[in-house]
This record gives structure tokens, C-alpha cells and sequence, in this order.
């Protein structure tokens, strides 16, 4: 018998000596390459790798590590990096699809290979996508020595492309489906032979069995091992390599029911007496492949919904190039650059509109808003807007990997990556409820073999099958997973995706006041026409053409009026705290404080309250205009807190730094509990901690670089996309959208995925509870356990998928425009 290769388990040809130590014996290779491999594994200290290994590596490349990295030499050109590798200061960050990862031990092995490299500082693998994000000094090592050294170990890596992923994921769910349709196809002569010999089997007379039966018990045990070694070879392999590692997963009594299942079936079958289980084990394999496939299935809806995101994007743009207008790859785009965007297309990365015409852009795809926004030239326009008026000339403000499409995505990437502690909690509760069922499985097989033996192989078999852990390991993964999908779907970044108990949980809701409730700037919330030979438009025209020049936070209430031109504006004076004077037309025009403009019937400057301050027009001394300004709220700011003040146990505070005179005058307005004005960020944060130290759970909502100490502190935060950076990294989930409904919805769907978990939960534990003691005392057959397991299963699945897809009684239908995918 021909030597197979210990590295790739190829035949090694004859004559060959290629031979190295591995675990303490020599081994046999069948080239140069495997040796190497095998060679490099063992002298960086990975030995273990070749203990732990479900299956055979591939076969290693016969050329040199020179030529190798020659070869993969072109992934160091920054211009192609552009598509997959992004900049954090001196360290970059690349995306890789790796390929032929079949267990936790290929996982284990390229996670450290990397590591050791020098210039390597931190490696995530995520065996579900197959995606690798390796973080690292471009100094140090190139990527060209990253991809390398997987291949070097017989393993592929390529550049992320969610082509790639794509294909990957669906030859997995290709696979599955497969299985199953190849379990569901022999499970039916199976079932076949098992319903006639319930029926008219059994042994005869003489204490035989019919030779009809004899010849359907070994056909079944043909078919059924075809079952076992195709369709449930998943199982078996997971079970073998928790074994090897020393872990009890749930593969383990699933493995080791269809195993006694077998071989006590194959020990009747052989003996002409005694039952069968042949059809148990085919009904087990089925139901548990039907519920697998409806797991893949919504996790892969979940991915889908944050991937979606970046699918919007266009893969080319026209760009200004030697003198005309000529399509590029959007990955060679820089800051600077001109594109031109005809009516209907996507903007490929975040630019400034240039030219003299305001142009109006569908955003919805990131802020949520279904009504055109209408860009002045100068204005920023985000990636992933598709203009709606007419041809557009863009400049590239930023590139495509620092667009702010490209952030959302990251960001929700990672946060959907944590966990809450109750998930955590459910997988360390799964591995020793697995030993449980062990343990419970051999007290019922010694029970048996000693009161009535007949019955030990059947109940032990349903003991070990009706128990299986897998409900409860599905219960919060599947939930969590289709939770940050949503999320993604109505433009809520999950930035900590651990915090959603916290934020279902809280009952002390603390709201900032400017940039939180309001929009954080002012607004025309009244306006008195005063001279009635001036017209209204006429007014605003001259109000925003001398407000345009100042730099007051009052002066962005004024925008440019529609239909009316800006005048032109000679000898402008500003006077500091009090307004602005110019000559228009020949005339004198001022605007400011009402002593300031000459307006004697406001008594001086008394306009200003608490809600407002007032500015006024005049025209050679004569009152023009009166305007009552105002930071406005959000839109939806108090539907919002209506609903969330009805909520039981539940109040509401205002913490700002704002006048406590006009704090105190909108809490009243919206209904908070509690309001509290002039406050430094050191007392906000000591306010928090009170309410803690009461027992309180505090969700905080902020915006400003004050804000970022509280949003860290309380035990759930949110904010704005337009906050600043520092309240952007404190809080745990942030909002792209400027409807303060989006609050509302964030905390339902914590609230839904909180009150999921916990059902899929209590319903595994108490199925767990109920079957334990039925299966041990001989009520439930195997045929049951493997229904009544994987139904639980099914279950937990589907109570997921349907919590996260049904709309909820509350929540109108959303108006928002479908997204426009690039055809590429």
C-alpha cells in the first residue's frame, strides 16, 4: 500500500524521501513543498496544528517563498489597495477572503502563523463569512509577506470582495441544501421499510424474522450509512474535533446518539433480533440539516442587510481627466478630483457640489429621509445619495475607504460582533449542559441494562438525542445577528452590540438639550412684516444677503430666498453684539438687536425670553421686519417622548449647559420629569452616577464633546451621526438618521430582541426540562426525540426570524425609495 503524504495525504510517489519530524515521528511527504511546509509549521512553534486538524491541507505549492511572495508582489501596489485596505494613522487594516477553512484548528493555525509575523499587531478570522481582518505596520511587513505566509501553510487568502464572500457563502448553503435533499431522498425507503415492519414485521412463530425483513433491515443499514457518512458528516466531524480539543460542543451527543443508534441497529441487524433505528437516525439527520439551513439562512439575511450598504456604491465614475470627462475605477479617486453625476446616479464618494445651482439628492439610503435634500453649491454630498435634478459637477472631498458609507459599514461590522452577557452566559451554560446530558445519558443506560435491557439501547439513544444543546446555543446568536440587520435597515449604527440589554433595560432616559432635542441651530419660528411698501421676500432677500457675511450662530437662520436675488452690499460695518449695517440700493439697512435696528416697540432689547430671541430689519431707521429666532427641535422630538414617557417605571430628565432659563422653558413644554440648566461636564457626569447609585439604569443621549463623559458612564448611550467625533466613539449605537424617531425605534427593537432571547431561551430550557425525564423513563422513542430536538430547534430559529420581520402594530410604513444597485 502506497505511502500518503502526512501534510496533504496525497500518495507519495515511489522513490521519493522527502521525510521530516512531527510530533515526535518521522514523516513522509511528496515534495519538496509539503516538507517545507510541514518544516516551517514545526520550527515556529505550531506543532500543535497537526494534533488538532480535522482533514488533510492542501497540497503546497512547489515554488520557492521568494517566488511566491514575487508572485503576490502586486497586492503591494497602493493603487489596487485602495479597494481593501484602509489607513488608522501609521497602521493599515485589510480585508482578506480566505479559502479551504474547515475547522476551528485551520482557524487556530493562520491566526498564529500571523501573529508571529513581525509588524502584525492584531488578527480577527470569522469562520462564518470567511473573512480575515488583519491589522499591521506597512513598515514592517507588506501585504504581499501577509498572504505569503498563509499560502506557505497550504491555505489561499485574496483581497475582500463581497463577490467573493458572496460565492463562498453560497457553496455553503449549496452544500447544506444538498445534504439535506440527499438525506430527504433515502430517508423515504427508509421510512418505508420501517412503517411495514411496525406493521406486519417482527419475528414469526419460530422466533425469526421474515426474510422480507431481513433483506429491509440490511438494505436500510446500506442506506442509512450513506446518510450518516454524507449528510451527517458535519456532525461526526465537529464531534471528533470538540473531542480532540478537549471541548464539549453540540456536536458531541448529536455524534454520539446517531453513533449507538448505528451500531446497536447494526448489531440487531447482524443478529436477526432485537429493534432497529434506522429510520430515527435518517428522521434526526434530516430535521436537524432542515434547521441548520433555516439558521444559515437568517444569518446570512442579517449580513445581507449590513453588506447592502456598500452595494449601493458604483464601481466606476466619470471623472475630469487630460482635458475630458473619462470613466475610472472609483478605487483611483482622491481628494480633489472633478466627476460629473447625470440625473439618477449614485455618488460614489463623499464630494462638494460645485457650480452656481443648488441641486436636490435622495439621501435616504443613509439618514432615512424619503424627501429630497436640496444641495447648495459648496454643500457636502455623501456617498450613496443619487441625484434626482440634473447633471452635477462634484469635487472628491474624501476617497472611497474614508467615505463616511464605508465608516457606517465598519462600524456596524464591529459592533455587531459583541455580545450581550446573556449570550455569552448561554454558551458557557451550553458546554456543561452538554456534560449533563452525558452524565444523565449513562445513569439511564445503567438503569436500564439493569431493570430491563431491551429497553437501555432506546432510551439512552433518545436521552442523547432529545437533549442536544442546539436550541439553546441558537437562541441568542441568531437573534442578535437578525437585531443588528434591522438596525442597519433603519439607519442605526450598533457600535456596541452589548449594550442592547442595557438599552431595553433602562429606565432613567437623560437627553442633552442643543444638538440632541434641537437641531443645534437657530430657526425662523415667527416673522412680523412691519413695512408694508417692502415685500416679505424682498425682506428675507436683503436679511440674508447682510447675515451671510457674519460669523454669529444667529446668521445661519437666514438662507437664500427662492426666486428673489441676493443684492449687492456696500459699506458693511459689523457691529459686535448688536448686529450688522450696510447700504443696499442707496439705502441703509440694518439688522440686529430691536435698539440696535430702532425698534422703540419692543422697548429696547426686552424681545428676548426664554423661547426666543428676536432680530430685526430696518430701512433708514424705519422697522422693516421682526424675526423671532430659535433652535429648533428635531424633527419628531415629541411624539417621541410622549411615547416614551408612557412607558411604565420610565422618566425623563434634561441634563444641558444651556441657560437654566431656557432649559427650564422646553423640559415644560415637552413634559420631562426633571430639568437641570448651566451644568459643566463634571456635574453631568455626577448626576449619572446618582441615578446609578439609586438603582437606576441610565440611557443617555447626547451629541456634544460634553456629552462624551455621561454617554460613556450610563449604561446604554446614543447619538447623532453629526455629533462630534468624541460623543460618535462614546456611545454605544448612533443614529444617521435626523428623526428622533429613530430613538424610539432603538429601543423597541432592544426591547424585541431582549424579550426574544429570553423566550427562545426559556423555551429550550424547558423543552430540556420536560423531554430529560420522558426520554430517560422509556415515554419518548428515538423517532420522537429526533423530531421533538430538532423542532425545538426549528423553533428557536423561526420565533427569530419572524420577531425581526413581521411590522410592528406601531410603526407606520416607511416611504423611503428603493435603493438603486449598481449593475456591476
Amino acid at each position: 500500500m502506497a505511502e500518503r503524504c502526512f501534510h496533504c495525504d496525497l500518495p507519495v510517489p515511489w522513490g521519493e524521501r522527502h521525510r521530516a519530524t512531527v510530533l515526535d515521528a518521522e514523516r513522509a511527504f511528496c515534495c519538496p513543498g509539503c516538507q517545507a511546509v510541514a518544516s516551517s509549521v514545526v520550527s515556529a512553534g505550531l506543532e500543535d496544528y497537526y494534533a488538532h486538524r480535522d482533514s488533510p491541507a492542501n497540497r503546497a505549492p512547489g515554488e520557492t517563498a521568494e517566488a511566491l511572495i514575487d508572485r503576490l508582489r502586486v497586492f503591494d501596489n497602493e493603487s489596487l489597495q485602495r479597494d481593501f485596505l484602509t489607513r488608522h494613522g501609521d497602521l493599515a487594516e485589510v480585508s482578506l477572503v480566505l479559502e479551504e477553512i474547515r475547522c476551528a484548528a485551520c482557524l487556530w493555525l493562520n491566526e498564529q502563523q500571523l501573529r508571529r509575523l513581525d509588524g502584525v499587531r492584531d488578527v480577527e478570522i470569522d469562520y462564518n463569512s470567511q473573512q480575515a481582518r488583519v491589522r499591521y505596520d506597512p513598515a514592517t511587513v507588506a501585504l504581499s509577506e501577509i498572504l505569503a505566509t498563509i499560502e506557505a501553510i497550504g491555505y489561499h487568502a485574496h483581497p475582500f470582495d463581497p463577490t467573493r464572500r458572496n460565492a463562498l457563502l453560497a457553496e455553503q448553503r449549496h452544500r447544506n441544501v444538498e445534504r439535506l435533499l440527499f438525506a430527504l431522498i433515502l430517508a423515504m425507503p427508509i421510512m418505508a421499510f420501517s412503517v411495514a415492519g411496525y406493521w406486519m414485521g417482527g419475528p414469526g412463530a419460530d422466533g425469526k424474522l421474515p426474510l422480507w425483513e431481513i433483506i429491509g433491515r440490511f438494505s436500510a443499514l446500506i442506506v442509512t450509512t450513506l446518510v450518516l457518512v454524507y449528510s451527517g458528516r458535519d456532525f461526526l466531524a465537529g464531534a471528533l474535533r470538540d473531542l480532540r480539543n478537549l471541548r464539549l460542543g453540540m456536536d458531541v451527543p448529536i455524534a454520539l446518539g446517531l453513533t449507538v443508534a448505528w451500531t446497536g441497529s447494526v448489531f440487531a441487524t447482524l443478529q436477526q433480533s432485537g429493534e432497529v433505528y434506522f429510520d430515527s437516525i435518517a428522521m434526526f439527520v434530516t430535521f436537524v440539516l432542515i434547521a441548520r439551513v433555516i439558521e444559515i439562512r437568517g444569518r446570512l439575511r442579517a449580513a445581507d442587510a449590513m453588506d447592502r450598504l456598500m452595494r449601493i456604491i458604483p464601481r466606476r465614475a466619470r471623472c475630469w481627466r487630460d482635458g475630458d470627462w473619462t470613466e475610472v475605477p472609483v478605487v483611483e479617486l482622491s481628494p480633489g478630483d472633478r466627476l460629473l453625476l447625470r440625473p439618477g446616479e449614485v455618488v460614489p464618494v463623499d464630494a462638494t457640489l460645485r457650480g452656481d445651482r443648488a441641486i436636490e439628492f435622495d439621501e435616504s439610503v443613509l439618514t432615512g429621509e424619503s424627501r429630497p435634500v436640496r444641495r447648495q453649491p459648496g454643500d457636502l454630498v455623501i456617498a450613496g445619495a443619487t441625484n434626482l435634478d440634473q447633471p452635477a459637477e462634484l469635487e472628491v472631498t474624501r476617497a472611497e475607504e474614508q467615505s463616511m458609507m464605508a465608516t457606517i459599514h465598519g462600524l456596524i461590522r464591529r459592533g455587531s460582533a459583541a455580545r450581550p452577557k446573556v449570550a455569552r452566559l448561554a454558551d458557557r451554560v451550553a458546554s456543561y449542559f452538554v456534560a449533563a446530558v452525558l452524565v444523565i445519558a449513562a445513569l439511564t443506560a445503567t438503569w436500564w441494562m439493569i431493570h430491563d435491557p431491551v429497553q437501555a439501547l432506546a432510551n439512552t439513544v433518545a436521552v442523547l438525542i432529545v437533549t442536544c444543546p442546539c436550541a439553546l446555543a441558537l437562541a441568542t446568536p441568531v437573534t442578535l445577528a437578525l437585531s443588528a440587520g434591522e438596525m442597519a435597515g433603519r439607519h442605526i449604527i450598533p457600535q456596541r452590540m452589548e449594550s442592547v440589554e442595557a438599552l431595553a433595560n433602562a429606565d432613567c432616559l437623560v437627553f442633552d438639550k442643543t444638538g440632541t432635542l434641537t437641531e443645534g441651530r437657530p430657526g425662523i419660528q415667527a416673522r412680523e412684516s412691519l413695512d408694508p411698501e417692502v415685500p416679505s421676500g424682498r425682506a428675507d432677500a436683503i436679511a440674508h444677503a447682510l447675515e451671510s457675511s457674519s460669523e454669529h450662530p444667529l446668521s445661519r437662520a437666514f438662507s437664500p430666498v427662492e426666486g428673489e436675488a441676493v443684492p449687492a452690499v456696500d459699506e458693511l460695518r459689523n457691529q459686535p453684539g448688536q448686529g450688522i449695517e450696510a447700504v443696499i440700493d442707496g439705502e441703509r439697512w440694518r439688522i440686529g438687536s430691536p435698539r440696535f435696528a430702532g425698534d422703540r416697540a419692543m422697548n429696547g432689547d426686552g424681545g428676548d425670553s426664554a423661547a426666543n430671541t428676536v432680530v430685526v430689519l430696518s430701512r433708514d431707521g424705519r422697522p422693516v421686519a421682526r424675526y423671532h429666532l430659535a433652535d429648533r427641535l428635531r424633527p419628531g422630538v415629541v411624539e417621541a417622548l410622549e411615547r416614551l414617557g408612557k412607558e411604565a417605571g420610565t422618566t425623563l430628565h434634561m441634563l444641558s449647559g444651556d441657560r437654566a432659563e431656557t432649559v427650564a422653558h422646553l423640559a415644560d413644554k415637552l413634559g420631562f420629569d426633571t430639568a437641570e440648566g448651566e451644568l459643566t461636564p463634571e456635574r453631568k457626569l455626577e448626576r449619572v452616577r446618582q441615578w446609578q447609585a439609586e438603582g437606576r439604569r441610565v440611557l443617555m443621549v447626547g451629541d456634544g464633546i460634553n456629552d462624551a463623559p455621561t454617554l460613556h458612564q450610563a449604561d446604554a448611550s446614543l447619538s447623532f451621526s453629526e455629533a462630534t467625533d468624541l460623543a460618535r466613539q462614546s456611545a454605544d449605537f448612533l443614529l444617521t438618521r435626523a428623526d428622533f424617531a429613530a430613538v424610539v425605534e432603538t429601543r423597541e427593537i432592544a426591547t424585541r430582541t431582549r424579550r426574544t432571547i429570553r423566550q427562545n431561551l426559556t423555551w429550550a430550557a424547558g423543552y430540556n426540562a420536560l423531554a430529560v425525564p420522558f426520554a430517560a423513563l422509556g415515554f419518548v422513542p428515538p423517532w420522537l426525540a429526533a423530531i421533538g430536538m430538532s423542532l425545538s430547534s426549528i423553533i428557536v430559529v423561526g420565533n427569530a426570524m419572524y420577531r425581526f420581520r413581521r411590522r410592528r402594530p406601531d410603526q407606520a410604513p416607511r416611504d423611503t425609495p428603493k435603493l438603486v444597485e449598481d449593475p456591476a
